[in-house]
C-alpha cells in the first residue's frame, strides 16, 4: 500500500531488510522480484555497529517473564525451554544505548495458569537481558517507563503494570535501592 517506503533511512534507503521470511508462495514471489526487499545474514541485521547507526532504533520484543529488577526471561516457560533469545539481546542493547533509541519489552501480566509473569527474582540462568537494558515494559495493564530509574523505582513501575491480583504480593518482595 506504500505506507512504508523506507525513504528516510540512512542505511539501506528505500529497502526493507530482514534475515528471513516465512510464508506463502506469493510472499516468496513478491520478495524474489522486489528490489525494495533484501535478505541479509544475522551478521549484518544484528550487528551492533549497524544497529547503532539507526538514530531512533525502536526494538520491540516479547518476553515470558520479567523480575522486579528488570531482568528478562524469553526462553523458559516453567521448566520447559521454549525458545532462544534470538536477536533480542542485540536489538535491545543497541536501542537502549542510543539517546533517541527505545528498547521495549511486551509481555502478558499472567501465565495461562494465572501466575504472575512479573516475578520477584529470576534465576540467573533464565535471564536473556540484565536490568537496565529495557526502556519500557508493557502489559495489558499499562506501560512502565524504566529508563534511568533506581532499582526501587523500577520495581514499583513494574508492579504497577502487573495483574492487580498479584500486586500486593509483589510489593512484599521488591528490592531495596542500591
Amino acid at each position: 500500500r506504500g505506507v512504508i517506503d523506507n525513504s528516510r533511512k540512512a542505511q539501506f534507503p528505500g529497502v526493507s531488510v530482514a534475515t528471513m521470511a516465512v510464508g506463502s508462495a506469493a510472499l516468496y514471489a513478491f520478495i524474489g522480484r522486489n528490489p525494495a526487499v533484501e535478505l541479509h545474514p544475522c551478521s549484518v541485521t544484528h550487528c551492533r555497529e549497524v544497529l547503532q547507526r539507526i538514530d531512533r532504533l525502536c526494538a520491540v520484543n516479547s518476553a515470558q517473564q520479567v523480575d522486579l529488577a528488570g531482568r528478562v526471561n524469553v526462553e523458559w516457560a516453567g521448566t520447559r525451554r521454549i525458545s532462544t533469545p534470538g536477536g533480542l539481546p542485540d536489538f535491545a542493547h543497541a536501542a537502549s544505548a542510543l539517546p533517541a533509541g527505545r528498547s521495549i519489552v511486551a509481555l502478558r501480566s499472567t501465565s495461562r495458569l494465572g501466575d504472575s509473569n512479573i516475578v520477584g527474582e529470576l534465576p540467573p540462568q533464565r535471564c536473556a537481558l540484565e536490568a537496565g537494558t529495557v526502556d519500557f515494559f508493557v502489559t495489558e495493564h499499562g506501560v512502565a517507563p524504566v529508563r534511568g530509574l533506581t532499582p526501587r523505582q523500577r520495581s514499583r513501575a513494574l508492579i504497577g503494570i502487573a495483574h492487580p491480583q498479584h500486586r500486593d504480593a509483589l510489593m512484599c518482595v521488591q528490592p531495596a535501592d542500591r
